[in-house]
């Protein structure tokens, strides 16, 4: 799949000439161009398929929320989870997920004393 992608690219490249603007992205949200798309305009369109899916309004931040909750709550580093949000230490991730904590604190304890039991 990432073949078929980087080929797609590379004739997305071709086509656009000395237009095409270089990066090192993999995926973006990019224009044919792979000018990155203003947020305003990513929130604007996730809304609108929201709204014709017929979900609940959720905002496109509360993606990222929801992903790094599913990840410490199954039981991804904290380390991990905070360089993968681009925070600066995870002293800012656990300042926004710290309620997820004590289960996990429980959770953690359960698995040392079945360790221990074997």
């Amino acid at each position: 799949m990432l073949r078929t992608h980087r080929w797609r690219q590379l004739e997305e490249r071709l086509r656009a000439g000395e237009a095409w603007a270089a990066t090192d992205y993999v995926f973006c949200f990019c224009d044919t161009l792979r000018e990155p798309l203003s947020p305003d305009w990513v929130s604007s369109r996730f809304h609108a398929l929201v709204r014709a899916a017929g979900l609940p309004r959720v905002r496109f931040h509360d993606l990222r929320h929801t992903a790094a909750s599913l990840m410490l709550a199954n039981g991804v580093p904290v380390k991990i989870v905070s360089e993968m949000l681009g925070h600066a230490n995870p002293t800012i991730t656990l300042a926004g997920y710290a309620h997820l904590l004590p289960n996990m604190a429980q959770e953690a304890g359960e698995r040392l004393s079945a360790s221990l039991l074997r």
